[in-house]
C-alpha cells in the first residue's frame, strides 16, 4: 500500500477494465476543472461603466503523486458578474479579500463578446477560461438591502442615501421621517424646492410638544390658521400688539 502513488490503487492494474478506469479518471482529473472556491487578490473594475475582471487563487490546493500540497497559482484577468438586465444593474463590484467561487468554462473565452465568435484554442474546462461569481464565506455587510419574509425591506446606510432622479412618487398609507440627535449633533429636515404644496392638515409639535414655525418671505394661508403659542409678522405679536388711536394705544389683545 505504501508503494502505491498518486490515484493508483492495489486492483488498478488487475484486469484491462481497470487500468482503462484508472487512465480515464486520472486524465479527467489533470485536465477538467469545474468549481473552485477562490480569493480575489486583485480588481479591475471600471465603476458604473461595465463590468472588469479580477485576479483570483485558488482556496484547495492540487497535490502531486506523493500526496504533497502544490501551492495555488493566481489566475489573471477572470470576468466577474453582476445583477443585470439590459441597462438596469446593482452595482457591488468585488473588492480584494473577497471569497467566491470560480466555474470554468467548456471552451476557451478569451475573445468572448455577445456575438458567437470561434475559439482562440482548443483548450476545454482550462483555468485560464474561469469566470468569477461572488461572494461566499464574507464579512458582515454595514450597507445592505434586506428583503425579509414578512413583505419588509430594510435599506441600511450608515453615512448617505443618494437619489438622483426627475420625478419620484411614494405611495403608502403612512410615512414617518426621523432626524433624531446623533453623536451629540443635531440634525434636521431640509426641502430645497421652488415650490412645496402639502394638500392636507399641517401640525407642528405632537405629544404636548411645541413646534416652532419660521417663514421667509410672503405668507399666503387658504383656509383657517390654528396656532396654540403666539404668531409674529414683521416682528409684531399677534398676541401683544397694541394699536394708536386718539386716546392713547390700545390695550393688547390678551
Amino acid at each position: 500500500m505504501e508503494k502505491l502513488k498518486g490515484n493508483r490503487k492495489i486492483s488498478s492494474g488487475s484486469t484491462p477494465y481497470n487500468q482503462l478506469d484508472f487512465f480515464v479518471q486520472n486524465l479527467i482529473k489533470a485536465t477538467v476543472n469545474t468549481a473552485l472556491p477562490v480569493k480575489v487578490v486583485n480588481v479591475y473594475s471600471n465603476g458604473v461603466g461595465k463590468t472588469g475582471y479580477v485576479d483570483i487563487i485558488p482556496l484547495t490546493q492540487s497535490y502531486d503523486g506523493f500526496g504533497n500540497a502544490i501551492l495555488a497559482q493566481t489566475i489573471f484577468k477572470v470576468p466577474y458578474c453582476r445583477i443585470q438586465g439590459g441597462i438596469a444593474s446593482l452595482i457591488i463590484d468585488p473588492v480584494v479579500g473577497d471569497i467566491g467561487i470560480a466555474v470554468f468554462a467548456q471552451q476557451d473565452i478569451t475573445n468572448i463578446s455577445n456575438t458567437p465568435q470561434k475559439p482562440f484554442s482548443k483548450r476545454c474546462f482550462s483555468m485560464a477560461d474561469a469566470l468569477y461569481i461572488g461572494g461566499i464565506l464574507n464579512q458582515e455587510p454595514t450597507i445592505y438591502l434586506e428583503l425579509t419574509q414578512n413583505n419588509e425591506a430594510n435599506l441600511i446606510a450608515p453615512l448617505s442615501v443618494n437619489i438622483k432622479t426627475k420625478a419620484m412618487t411614494i405611495d403608502c398609507e403612512s410615512m414617518k421621517v426621523n432626524a433624531n440627535t446623533i453623536n451629540m449633533k443635531a440634525n434636521s429636515v431640509t426641502i430645497d424646492s421652488p415650490a412645496t404644496t402639502i394638500t392636507g392638515n399641517l401640525t407642528t409639535g405632537t405629544n404636548g410638544n411645541g413646534g416652532n414655525v419660521s417663514m421667509t418671505g410672503q405668507v399666503k394661508i387658504k383656509g383657517g390658521l390654528s396656532a396654540t403659542q403666539d404668531v409674529t409678522a414683521s416682528g409684531i405679536s399677534l398676541n401683544s400688539h397694541t394699536h394708536t388711536c386718539p386716546d392713547g394705544d390700545t390695550s393688547s389683545p390678551i
